[in-house]
């Protein structure tokens, strides 16, 4: 397999849920195999505590801002994958969903259930 380009897009870079632990673990992981690897986030670390990516890890790191300024951002980047764990920012995942290959990894039951909450 060839090495992709793969751009994590979520919404914390502060460890704040099970989103976030996941990615602490995948990150590494995803590296180990020779992928290069982008970190999108709407939300920087707020208080002292561990982040989703290692500090002194080798990727590249983005606040997320306007749409069109982060879509100029991801598109300089040229990445072959945007693997998305929910940004909050309905309107900046959707155009990034319309301009890149893109994978939802749906963690919660946004857009599954009316509420959120899976109501039955």
């Amino acid at each position: 397999m060839n090495p992709l380009r793969v751009l994590i897009a979520t919404s914390n870079r502060q460890v704040v849920g099970g989103v976030e632990v996941y990615l602490r673990s995948l990150i590494p992981s995803l590296m180990a195999k020779g992928h290069q690897v982008g970190l999108l986030y709407e939300f920087p670390e707020v208080s002292p505590g561990p982040v989703v990516d290692a500090p002194d890890a080798d990727i590249e790191r983005w606040t997320a801002g306007s749409v069109e300024g982060t879509l100029r951002l991801v598109r300089e980047w040229q990445p072959d994958v945007v693997y998305g764990h929910g940004l909050s920012s309905h309107g900046l995942e959707a155009a990034i969903a319309r301009r890149f290959p893109m994978v939802l990894f749906a963690h919660g039951y946004y857009a599954s259930c009316a509420t959120g909450t899976k109501r039955h």
